[in-house]
C-alpha cells in the first residue's frame, strides 16, 4: 500500500518549483520519522515495513544531488531524509538486522557521505555531522571504518567555525569524537578513505585516537558552546577512566585531570556542575590514582577546597548551590577513598589536606549552602514519605471496597 501510495506522487526531484521541492522533502521527513515512532513503538514483525518504503525514497534523495543550486533547501532536506531513513532502527527499519537487504544501496549511501563531509559545501558537512555522525558508530554498518577520517576532517571543520548559531552541529561533533575513543585501538589500523573529494584513497591510521583526544582537550579548553564543552569533558572523563580500568599508564592524564579540574573554575556555573559530576567518576579509581600517579588525587582535593572557598567568598547565591552540593560529594567521596594516612600528610605549607578540607567545610557560606541542600533533601524524603503512606491507605480503602462489594 505504501509503495503504491509513494509511487503515486511520481518523482518529486521533477519539480520546477524549489518551493514545492523543499515542502514535499520536508513533509516526507516528517513522515518518516512518525512511522518510525510508530515501528518502534509496535511488536512487529521484521519483514513489515510500516516505515516510508526505503528504497524509493533513498533513490529520490540520491538524484537529487544532481538538481542545480536554486533547489538547495529541497537538497539539505533530501540528504537530512537519506541520513534519518538509513540510520533509523525498529522492527521496520531499514538499518534493522533483519532487514539487510535495504542497505543494497550502502555503497551509494556512503559514497554521498565521503563527497558531503569533504566537500565545500559547509550546509551540507552540517547537516550530514549532525543527522549521519551521532549514530554512525553506534550502527556500526558494513564499512563503516573507511569514513572514520571523513566524519573526524567535517567535525574539525564544524569545531573551528566561529559560527555558534543553533544551525551549528558543534554538539554533535563532539559526541562523534567522544564516541570515536571508545572504539578499539586496532581499528585505527584498518583502511580509511583519505578525507578528499572525488578520490578514493585508502590509508591506516594509527594514531588517529591521539589527534582526536587533541581536539576533544581543545574542546575542553576552549569551546565557546556550553553543550559541546560539556559533552567534551564527560568524553575526557570518559577516557581517563578507561585508562585507570584497564591500568594502562599515560603521561598525558594528569595533564588531562587537570584540564577538567581548571573548568571547575569557570564562570558558568552549569559547565562547572556538568564536570564535578563527572569528576566525581573519578572517584571509584582514587586507589589507582594513588598508585599510578602520586600527587594527582592530592591536587584534586586542592582544586575542589579552592573552588569550594571560591564559591563562599562570592556568597551563596542560588545559581552556585547546585554546584557547591556537587562539589561537597565530590571532596567527601575522594577525602574518603584516599584515606587517613594521605590526608594527614604535610604539605610544603605544612598543612594537611584534613585540616584544608575541614577549613573549608566550617567556612559560613558553606555551612549555610549544606544546610539548606541538606534540609531541601530532607524536605524531599518528607514529602516522598507521605507520598507514600498516602498511597499504602489508597490500597486498602480499595481492598476493603472490594471485601464489601466484591466484582463478580
Amino acid at each position: 500500500m505504501w509503495r503504491r501510495m509513494m509511487a503515486a506522487l511520481g518523482d518529486p526531484n521533477a519539480l520546477k518549483d524549489p518551493h514545492a521541492h523543499h515542502h514535499l522533502f520536508n513533509y516526507l521527513i516528517h513522515l518518516n520519522a512518525t512511522l518510525i515512532k510508530i515501528s518502534a513503538n509496535q511488536t512487529l514483525n521484521g519483514n513489515t515495513e510500516i516505515h516510508v518504503p526505503f528504497n524509493l525514497v533513498a533513490g529520490w534523495c540520491l538524484e537529487a544531488e544532481a538538481l542545480p543550486s536554486s533547489h538547495r533547501a529541497g537538497k539539505l532536506l533530501a540528504l537530512r531524509l537519506l541520513c534519518e531513513s538509513t540510520q533509523a532502527q525498529g522492527p521496520g527499519a531499514p538499518s534493522s538486522c533483519n532487514n539487510r537487504l535495504h542497505l543494497a544501496h550502502l555503497n551509494l549511501y556512503q559514497r554521498a557521505l565521503h563527497h558531503g563531509l569533504t566537500g565545500e559545501d559547509r550546509s551540507v558537512v552540517d547537516v550530514l555531522v549532525e543527522f549521519a555522525a551521532p549514530r554512525y558508530l553506534s550502527l556500526a554498518l558494513d564499512g563503516y571504518s573507511l569514513l572514520l577520517l571523513d566524519f573526524v576532517h567535517a567535525s574539525t571543520i564544524v569545531l573551528n567555525s566561529s559560527d555558534m548559531g543553533p544551525s551549528c552541529p558543534r554538539t554533535a561533533a563532539v559526541t562523534f569524537l567522544a564516541s570515536l575513543l571508545s572504539l578499539p585501538d586496532g581499528l585505527m589500523s584498518a583502511p580509511m578513505l583519505q578525507p578528499y573529494p572525488h578520490q578514493y584513497n585508502t590509508v591506516s591510521c594509527p594514531d588517529l585516537k591521539e589527534h582526536v583526544l587533541n581536539i576533544v582537550v581543545r574542546v575542553c579548553r576552549r569551546e565557546g558552546a556550553a553543550a559541546a564543552r560539556c559533552a567534551g569533558a564527560c568524553a575526557l572523563v570518559a577516557h581517563v577512566c578507561h585508562l585507570l580500568a584497564t591500568r594502562t599508564h599515560c603521561e598525558r592524564l594528569p595533564a588531562y585531570v587537570t584540564c577538567l579540574l581548571q573548568m571547575l573554575m569557570m564562570k558558568n556555573k552549569t559547565i562547572a556542575k556538568v564536570v564535578s559530576d563527572a569528576v566525581l567518576v573519578l572517584a571509584d579509581y582514587t586507589d589507582r590514582i594513588v598508585e599510578m600517579y602520586p600527587g594527582l588525587a592530592e591536587k584534586i582535593i586542592k582544586c575542589i577546597c579552592a573552588c569550594l572557598a571560591q564559591i563562599s567568598h562570592n556568597g551563596g547565591r542560588d545559581n552556585v548551590r547546585p554546584l557547591a552540593g556537587s562539589l561537597l560529594l565530590c571532596l567527601a567521596e575522594f577525602a574518603v577513598r584516599c584515606g587517613p594516612t594521605l590526608l594527614m600528610q604535610q604539605e610544603q605549607d605544612e598543612q594537611t589536606l584534613l585540616l584544608m578540607i575541614f577549613r573549608i567545610k566550617n567556612s559560613k557560606k558553606i555551612i549555610e549552602i549544606d544546610t539548606k541542600i541538606t534540609n531541601k533533601s530532607i524536605n524531599i524524603m518528607e514529602r516522598l514519605s507521605t507520598l507514600r503512606n498516602l498511597t499504602l491507605e489508597l490500597n486498602d480503602r480499595v481492598i476493603r471496597l472490594w471485601r464489601h462489594f466484591p466484582f463478580q
